[in-house]
């Protein structure tokens, strides 16, 4: 290696030693070398913090995922406590041990590799922190949805320096991001909030070009995305049926997504087919409510042939 490289190596080695002590020199990272349970310990002379580990899964995506975190305090003959676990010293081994539920006992070995570590405990606290985001912004805003799937493209997007910083450092860093996501989505939907409600309390005294300029300003997307728009489509095609049809016509783009509010309700399609005129229009929505209703029949027939033939595969195999 030229010494140039050498060098610049050595200095990162201690960067990243100073980083991971720079609160307390006395710190060492731990973990449990076990197949069936994962544990890190991040033991200081006062306390030591447990990470229990688990997993994300979605489809084909996969994350890793913290548990449960437990604060241990020192105690005067130098072991570690909490409500859930305890650090014990025997034959000058640590060893952890669970206090709650089953009772077990751990062996604790110094972390062979940190930077597998910090990479761990680092892409955990994204996911977590991600879909706790995801799910109190989808309780706070009903009408939209934060799709946590976008946790795991998040993830691989970081650079690898950020994936494997010290875990401390890099949960500032991921919470200031969090923050600022969170602040810049909930911006937004008070925004859509204001305006959706604006449109429903008024559109029946406006003109039809007002309705338009006022409903472009509100994300054009399909129902299991966000109904903003679905809820003033609906609204609309119910009270001002013959406005849904001019809205379709007028706006070519998001025709699809016009469609889509206005084929399940029943009440509201038969609202609609009376309406006189825009019969090229009109044959679009049927041809729309066709396709959607062959799409639901083969989503059930598939559904019964995979349990029919789950059924036949138990008979024949008992």
């Amino acid at each position: 290696m030229p010494m140039k490289h050498l060098f610049v190596t050595i200095l990162l080695f201690v960067h990243y030693q100073a980083v991971w002590g720079q609160t307390n020199p006395g710190r060492q990272l731990l973990e449990i070398d076990s197949k069936a349970h994962r544990y890190y310990i991040d033991l200081q002379d006062a306390e030591a913090k447990v990470y229990a580990m688990g997993y994300h899964a979605d489809l084909a995506a996969f994350g890793q995922a913290i548990t449960r975190t437990d604060t241990l305090q020192k105690q005067p003959d130098n072991s570690y406590s909490s409500r859930y676990f305890r650090i014990i010293r025997e034959k000058d081994k640590l060893y952890l041990v669970s206090t709650s539920g089953k009772k077990r006992k751990f062996q604790l070995n110094a972390a062979s590799d940190t930077t597998l570590v910090n990479n761990r405990l680092n892409n955990a606290w994204h996911h977590d922190s991600y879909f706790m985001m995801c799910n109190r912004l989808n309780q706070q805003y009903p009408l939209n949805y934060v799709n946590g799937r976008d946790a795991y493209t998040t993830w691989r997007a970081l650079p690898e320096n950020e994936k494997n910083m010290p875990y401390l450092q890099f949960r500032e860093l991921v919470d200031k991001r969090i923050k600022q996501m969170s602040d810049s989505i909930s911006a937004a939907q008070v925004r859509y909030v204001r305006l959706t409600n604006d449109i429903l309390e008024n559109f029946r005294s406006w003109d039809y070009a007002v309705l338009k300029d006022s409903l472009a300003q509100l994300p054009a997307v399909y129902m299991y995305r966000s109904t903003y728009y679905g809820t003033v489509i609906d609204t609309v095609a119910l009270q001002r049926p013959e406005y849904f049809f001019r809205l379709a016509e007028d706006l070519p783009e998001h025709r699809s997504v016009i469609f889509s509010y206005g084929i399940d309700n029943k009440h509201i399609f038969s609202g609609l087919m009376s309406v006189e005129g825009h019969d090229e229009t009109k044959r679009g929505l049927l041809k729309a409510r066709r396709a959607e209703r062959l799409m639901n029949y083969y989503a059930v027939g598939s559904t019964m042939l995979s349990i029919g033939l789950v059924a036949l595969l138990a008979v024949v195999i008992f």
